[in-house]
């Protein structure tokens, strides 16, 4: 599995900047036709996407493709293009997911075509935050779910901080931690506050999320840092396993204190993450 602890947003429609991407220390590169896009490029950006998924060489990075939204006029023209690319997406984001419905029906379209693309839907607003359960567990093809907290914001009338976001925040995660998915969080827009941003990774990750969006190189090593495990907590958590293999997983003694399953399982995640970002000797070293 690769980590999914930085996803840096690139605009479809600027090769540069996406070549530029699959040499920056980000675990996935999200190339963008939502957004990032003015809407008189839509067009030029998925000829573009196409081409780039074709001729850059993204490494080990998770290459994901966020198209426009389902209810959008852009969306159904970008489902063609992508079943027609000659080299597709490792996932495809899809934003602004209003009910199950819309994953269903996505992913029916890539059964019928044969292409193996796993889908990361955007919960982006009251509605899908409150459906967020199902979304989460519909079309079977669900490898993350994704909260966005600036149009989540704007759709409820709430400031962008991380008070009035904390609710929907919550049930993103249990959402995907219920569905055995990752949970990913918003990206920070103030690329000129590392602190900010580091605050809000610090925040998010203690609530269960496994990684941030990024929209900016600079942002990366600061998510990176935030989202991987201190040497602290690996060398704790490796003798918490090490501790539950030779005793049994059952309740156990280490350093003459009861350690039950729950906390063998926090400690099992983390050497998970540990061991999917080469933190432990004898993996291999992520690129970049």
């Amino acid at each position: 599995m690769r980590p999914r602890r930085s996803l840096l947003f690139v605009p479809a429609d600027r090769p540069d900047r996406v070549r530029k991407a699959a040499g920056l220390p980000t675990d996935a590169v999200i190339i963008d036709l939502e957004d990032g896009v003015d809407l008189s490029r839509k067009d030029e950006a998925r000829r573009l996407a196409a081409q780039a998924l074709a001729e850059v060489d993204f490494g080990s990075r998770e290459v994901i493709l966020r198209t426009n939204s389902p209810g959008s006029p852009f969306f159904a023209a970008d489902l063609e293009a992508l079943l027609a690319f000659p080299r597709l997406p490792d996932t495809v984001m899809i934003p602004k997911v209003e009910r199950p419905e819309d994953l269903e029906a996505i992913a029916a379209r890539l059964d019928q075509r044969g292409i193996a693309c796993g889908l990361i839907p955007c919960v982006e607003s009251a509605r899908a935050v409150l459906d967020a359960p199902a979304i989460a567990r519909a079309g079977g093809r669900n490898t993350g779910l994704m909260f966005g907290g600036y149009d989540f914001s704007a759709d409820i009338g709430a400031a962008n901080e991380w008070e009035p976001q904390l609710y929907a925040r919550s049930r993103v995660v249990l959402a995907a931690a219920a569905a055995g998915i990752d949970p990913i969080d918003t990206p920070y827009g103030d690329f000129s506050d590392p602190e900010g941003l580091a605050e809000w990774c610090r925040k998010s990750r203690r609530l269960g999320f496994v990684g941030k969006c990024a929209i900016h190189p600079s942002q990366l090593e600061i998510i990176n840092a935030a989202y991987a495990p201190t040497p602290e907590e690996l060398q704790w958590a490796q003798r918490v396993v090490a501790a539950a293999e030779q005793q049994g997983y059952g309740a156990i003694n280490l350093d003459g204190r009861m350690v039950d399953m729950a906390v063998v399982r926090v400690a099992q995640r983390i050497v998970a993450v540990a061991r999917r970002t080469g933190m432990l000797p004898g993996d291999p070293t992520r690129e970049g």
